[in-house]
């Protein structure tokens, strides 16, 4: 996008923000340097098998086995991402001290009070708990893990019901715009002086 995208001139090279929801938010931390460590992953579901993400593994019939490969991945971290902002991270509890030592970018974390999907206490919080510096904080209360997700149109509702219901009295419209509102306003703090 630098270099080769057409549109690479409008793009302020040192002034380069990412943001994530669920594995996005896992994709954006180990981006500004966090090292998951995939043994944690591999004990969680024995340890917790009503967890949703757990759930669906067995479901697809995932054996973990690739958490347990001996070359494990190779994690690629971008200095150039100056600050990200983390809404209801999933697999938070990969990342330990040691695993989110490197991040020097500015952090803003957004958990969802009522996250079933991925409860905060095994991945938010333990996010907020390891990062170098501590985030800026959002509890949205009563929103659920869906809810980060723009409001759903009609077609999305029939197509995708889990990712569109609101908790009762929710509402993510108005939820958007000061939460939109919020996300600007952490980038243009942050990147302003790059």
């Amino acid at each position: 996008m630098l270099t080769a995208w057409p549109g690479h001139d409008h793009v302020a090279a040192a002034r380069i923000g990412a943001f994530g929801h669920s594995a996005g938010g896992f994709t954006v931390l180990v981006a500004i340097g966090g090292n998951p460590e995939l043994a944690r992953l591999a004990a969680f579901c024995p340890e917790h098998p009503d967890d949703w993400g757990c759930q669906r593994a067995r479901a697809r019939g995932s054996t973990g086995d690739s958490i347990n490969d001996p070359q494990g991945p190779v994690w690629v971290h971008d200095e150039r991402v100056k600050a990200a902002v983390v809404a209801a991270p999933a697999a938070g509890h990969a990342f330990t001290i040691a695993g989110l030592a490197t991040v020097k970018a500015a952090v803003q974390l957004w958990e969802a009070e009522d996250d079933r999907i991925v409860p905060n206490r095994w991945s938010a919080d333990n996010v907020k708990a390891n990062l170098p510096s501590p985030p800026e904080l959002h509890l949205v209360p009563g929103a659920g893990h869906f809810d980060f997700v723009a409001p759903c149109s009609a077609a999305l509702a029939e197509r995708a019901p889990e990712i569109c219901q609101d908790p009762p009295g929710f509402d993510r419209a108005a939820f958007h715009r000061d939460f939109n509102a919020a996300v600007v306003a952490f980038f243009r703090k942050q990147l302003n002086d790059q």
